[in-house]
């Protein structure tokens, strides 16, 4: 990848400039909810694991200048990469309802993405009422925008229902 590929964006490193001189958090966010039985942690890392060549930024951390002010940081392969460290799980208390899950959801995105890793988690809710569990999708805005999170979920994940 050539040097100017691999550097954030403008907009990209106005995000993290956002993060810095405020309060706000600037990662998105999806919620799916899924219907049967969940599947285990332990496959849907695999799973995860087995696909995410497909989205290689998934793979890759910042690296910033050593003088803040030489320039824009760049993305670069995470070399130890571990899938456990972004795949996270947590189970509801039962029965499971909106307002657990709410509160959840609020906790997971309340705190700020770890900036010495790739900018992501995929928290596996499972113990959700009515037989479902959910994935919880959190990604930095200077990884990816809205449209860009739809296409890197649909390069790990299958439409079908298996």
């Amino acid at each position: 990848m050539s040097d100017d590929l691999a550097r954030l964006s403008a907009l990209d490193w106005q995000f993290l400039g956002i993060e810095d001189k405020s309060s706000t958090h600037m990662h998105i966010g999806s919620l799916l909810v899924f219907e049967g039985p969940a599947p285990l942690a332990s496959d849907l890392r695999e799973f995860i694991g087995s696909r995410i060549h497909l989205a290689p930024r998934f793979q890759q951390k910042l690296a910033f200048q050593a003088v803040p002010s030489a320039g824009k940081p760049s993305w670069v392969d995470e070399p130890d990469f571990d899938i456990a460290q972004h795949v996270l799980a947590a189970a509801l208390p039962r029965p499971g309802g909106v307002k657990v899950l709410n509160d959840l959801i609020g906790e997971i995105f309340s705190t700020r993405l770890d900036r010495s890793k790739p900018l992501w988690q995929l928290w596996f809710v499972e113990g959700l009422a009515e037989d479902r569990w959910a994935l919880v999708c959190k990604m930095h805005h200077a990884m990816v925008d809205g449209l860009g999170a739809i296409d890197l979920l649909a390069a790990l994940l299958d439409f079908g229902p298996e």
